[in-house]
């Protein structure tokens, strides 16, 4: 529910930030459309364009397959949506401030479905706000999915957080950094992904999609 509202809060919170009057209503769709959701959170902010990613994932096992039908970027208004719900609306807006990119690609087997989330920033710093954001709100969550989250870096401008049972988890590797990161599920299970913090997923949220 949270995400599927939060583009009409915060659409209307944009429009009194840049409009003056009811008047001025029509150069909303005519003159500087938001080319993202993080532009329509943080209107005026200097960089709120996307950045050009290659993002990709495979399954090498038989057990899991990807779910290609399940890909989907979710943006900037995801990242605050979900920050939203377990913690404080100033928090979610400046961790979801400085999204350049992301991919969430979906694995699915005969029993639940696991995720990889890559995401990109437009700085380290912003970067290490999002991974942050999320660990901080670890204490505010009270189901069992919080064990079946971890999150590594992939170079120091993109952040991947890793959803689903720890024999998903422990097989993913991670190729590449930054703007260009390949997520692999193994055929065999190597050591377990090094987490630099836990990080929390609402999996009611998760499941929903966006664009920018």
């Amino acid at each position: 529910m949270l995400y599927a509202y939060g583009p009409y809060h915060h659409g209307g919170q944009y429009f009194r930030s840049v409009l003056d009057s009811a008047e001025e209503l029509g150069s909303v769709y005519t003159d500087d459309i938001p080319v993202s959701t993080e532009e329509l959170l943080h209107p005026g902010y200097n960089d709120t364009e996307y950045s050009d990613v290659t993002f990709s994932a495979q399954s090498n096992r038989d057990d899991w397959t990807r779910q290609i039908a399940g890909d989907n970027q979710l943006g900037a208004m995801f990242v605050h949506v979900v920050l939203t719900a377990h913690t404080g609306p100033d928090a979610a807006a400046e961790a979801s401030k400085g999204w350049a990119n992301d991919q969430l690609f979906n694995f699915e087997n005969e029993n639940r479905s696991a995720f990889t989330w890559v995401t990109h920033w437009d700085s380290a710093a912003d970067a290490d706000q999002f991974a942050e954001a999320f660990n901080r709100t670890l204490p505010n969550r009270s189901d069992d999915d919080v064990g079946d989250i971890e999150v590594a870096r992939a170079g120091d401008h993109s952040v991947v957080v890793l959803a689903g049972p720890e024999e998903f988890r422990d097989a993913i590797a991670i190729n590449g950094e930054n703007a260009d990161v390949e997520t692999i599920l193994q055929s065999g299970a190597k050591d377990s992904v090094e987490s630099m913090v836990s990080v929390l997923v609402d999996t009611d949220v998760a499941l929903a999609t966006g664009r920018g």
